[in-house]
């Protein structure tokens, strides 16, 4: 990953998290007491102001995922292009290079019998030389 793009495989970078909108309040009852007309308007003050916020908030984290998603892309891409087409097609549901590093990590990080007989057999030839 000579593109700056590990970061992105091995989760160093994750995918921004989208804000929570504000919950807007439910109707004033009409038969509501003078403290619940006042907590209703409190209640109407602070959505106001976490709905500025939210906005904000959202904008950014809009610029963000755009930025990630297109790095996440590039880092996916490169990976698929170096796998065989059976593993691509292992490979292409998955959205985040990180998900297909892991997979792949998890399937062949493993050495197996044959992989360890071969690298005895090396050592042990270039051992005797």
């Amino acid at each position: 990953m000579s593109q700056g793009l590990w970061a992105y495989v091995d989760g160093t970078i994750s995918a921004p998290i989208a804000p929570i909108a504000p919950l807007k309040p439910s109707p004033l009852d009409p038969n509501a007491t003078t403290a619940d007309r006042q907590q209703h308007a409190d209640d109407e003050k602070a959505y106001k102001e976490d709905s500025a916020l939210y906005v904000t908030e959202n904008a950014a984290y809009l610029a963000a995922a755009l930025v990630w998603n297109k790095a996440n892309d590039m880092a996916l891409g490169s990976i698929l292009l170096r796998l065989t087409p059976s593993l691509q097609q292992q490979a292409l549901h998955s959205t985040q290079a990180e998900q297909v590093w892991d997979t792949l990590e998890n399937q062949y990080s493993t050495p197996t019998i044959p992989m360890v007989y071969k690298d005895s057999k090396k050592r042990l030839l270039f051992t005797s030389i």
